[in-house]
């Protein structure tokens, strides 16, 4: 069963992490499974599970922060990010998270958003990467 790893004091990035999902890598090249499948998981994950809870925690005061929230994923993890627009970057984003200059006090949107969020994660990880098995023939080894 997957795991959750708190993450390190000074560490500024946090999630849910999967303890053994290098080796699952692996495996699926072993038998010739696309990694792609597994990089869609990880972007519906975010996109689904993740990305909802975090819109409704960040602050909205004009709405650009919130209008940046994306999901994004590689092979290797899926993640939501601030920040970053089509329009426009919020050069603001990590401040208004993590607190900053001139007293801005931390909000933790996006922290609370994955604790919030860290055993429906698990739950569907674990459910994704069973069904991408079977769809590829791979029962329970």
């Amino acid at each position: 069963m997957p795991n959750v790893k708190p993450p390190a004091p000074s560490d500024r990035r946090f999630g849910v992490y999967v303890y053994g999902a290098k080796e699952l890598r692996q495996q699926f090249k072993n038998v010739n499974m696309d990694l792609k499948d597994l990089t869609k998981v990880h972007k519906t994950i975010a996109r689904e599970e993740v990305l909802p809870e975090a819109r409704q925690l960040v602050p909205v005061k004009s709405g650009r922060l919130k209008r940046t929230l994306r999901a994004t994923a590689t092979q290797r993890y899926g993640e939501v990010r601030a920040g970053y627009g089509r329009e426009s970057s919020v050069p603001y984003a990590a401040v208004i998270e993590y607190g900053g200059y001139n007293g801005i006090r931390p909000r933790a949107y996006m922290r609370r958003a994955v604790s919030y969020t860290a055993d429906k994660v698990l739950r569907r990880y674990d459910r994704e990467i069973r069904s991408l098995l079977r769809q590829n023939g791979i029962e329970n080894r």
